[in-house]
């Protein structure tokens, strides 16, 4: 297989059920009575698992198939965006309130743009341009923040210890992005990596790994019912494969100080 079908196959099975996974969040948060609404999220979610089983079908296919399958993929990711956005002007105006708030919404609606820009090179049939640590920084640390504070938030409130750390991981990542805001600001250098920054990216896939460790234990107690909690195991699996995606991106990104992760945001969900 060469670079840009690889490419394009790592990036599809990660992105598809992520897109997946957002649309049966929406449904399942929307109130009842909005049916117009639930049926269009269902419906994105036949289209993305669609999407998903073609993409796992072209593995071996050769560049061309895969580059018209991005421009396939790509107006269902537009069209979801414009269901996202919808919705979320909706939330802020407080015509309709849904079991998520709209930060959590908004977090969906940029990794989304992220999937976006992805496709914009892949349906050109060129590889997407390595993204700088910090960019990867300022999507995904404020993601697994909000991600820390969801889990604190769905735990029984006698799980004492594991509401802390997750608490304690949520205040880490608010922390760092916030140094990554400054590190933003360091770009104007023209530095693309400079000794600060790639220990910064060391202290943040070390964050991560642990969060995503944690994750694995949190999802593993609930599964055996050795946790009390609100939490869907789904989630939490989601969760994990997004910070093993960040992990990836980050290795390839800075792999001097990024270690190669030993996970694999395109495998399936644990069942």
């Amino acid at each position: 297989m060469g670079n840009y079908a690889a490419a394009s196959r790592f990036e599809h099975l990660f992105w598809l059920p992520t897109m997946r996974d957002h649309s049966e969040f929406l449904s399942g948060a929307l109130p009842c009575g909005a049916v117009d609404l639930r049926q269009q999220a269902d419906c994105f979610t036949r289209e993305f698992e669609g999407l998903l089983r073609i993409a796992q079908d072209l593995s071996d296919s050769h560049d061309h198939k895969w580059i018209s399958f991005a421009a396939e993929v790509q107006s269902a990711v537009e069209s979801f965006g414009t269901f996202k956005l919808n919705l979320l002007a909706m939330m802020l105006k407080r015509e309709i309130v849904l079991d998520l708030t709209p930060t959590f919404v908004n977090h969906m609606v940029n990794e989304l743009e992220d999937y976006l820009m992805i496709l914009h090179f892949l349906s050109k049939g060129q590889e997407p341009i390595p993204k700088n640590p910090v960019s990867l920084h300022l999507l995904w640390l404020k993601d697994s923040q909000g991600h820390a504070e969801f889990l604190a938030c769905g735990l029984d409130y006698t799980e004492h210890d594991l509401i802390e750390e997750a608490k304690h991981f949520a205040e880490s990542f608010l922390v760092q992005h916030s140094e990554a805001i400054e590190y933003r600001g360091f770009l104007r250098t023209c530095l693309d990596l400079f000794p600060s920054l790639q220990r910064f990216d060391a202290r943040a896939a070390d964050s991560t790994r642990d969060f995503y460790d944690y994750l694995g234990n949190l999802r593993d107690l609930l599964k055996d019912a050795r946790a009390k909690g609100s939490l869907q195991t789904q989630v939490i699996d989601h969760m994990m494969r997004e910070s093993c995606y960040y992990l990836h991106k980050l290795h390839r990104a800075d792999p001097e100080s990024v270690a190669e992760p030993g996970c694999d945001p395109t495998c399936p969900p644990v069942e």
